[in-house]
């Protein structure tokens, strides 16, 4: 076997290194594409509310998502959001016309904004 590799000549060995960018390049992008194709913007319109706050584990879902995406402080929220907060967590959330809630461990909420 050793023999084998030892004997490869420039074209193999070319070959060789172009599959393993190939290899790692793929693996990149399957690893980054939701990040890179779909982020979920908040249209400035729709947002409702910003997160002040977040501990543990805090989840928030846009409702044209079926996943669940990690909570960070100064995250904006839109109107149709769902929030959940795992055990042992906390979310401060500050609505844009000035009122804040605390949402407490082991909840779901869903966040709308009722006209009139």
């Amino acid at each position: 076997m050793l023999e084998r590799i030892k004997n490869l000549g420039k074209i193999e060995w070319l070959l060789i290194g172009t599959a393993s960018i190939v290899l790692v390049a793929s693996i990149a992008l399957h690893s980054t594409y939701k990040q890179l194709f779909f982020s979920e913007k908040v249209s400035p319109e729709d947002v409702i509310a910003k997160v002040v706050s977040s501990s543990k584990n805090t989840r928030r879902r846009s409702p044209d998502s079926f996943e669940f995406k990690e909570l960070k402080p100064d995250d904006v929220l839109a109107n149709g959001d769902y929030i959940f907060s795992g055990e042992g967590s906390q979310i401060m959330v500050k609505f844009v016309n000035g009122p804040r809630i605390m949402i407490g461990e082991q909840s779901l909420i869903v966040l709308r904004e009722i006209d009139g």
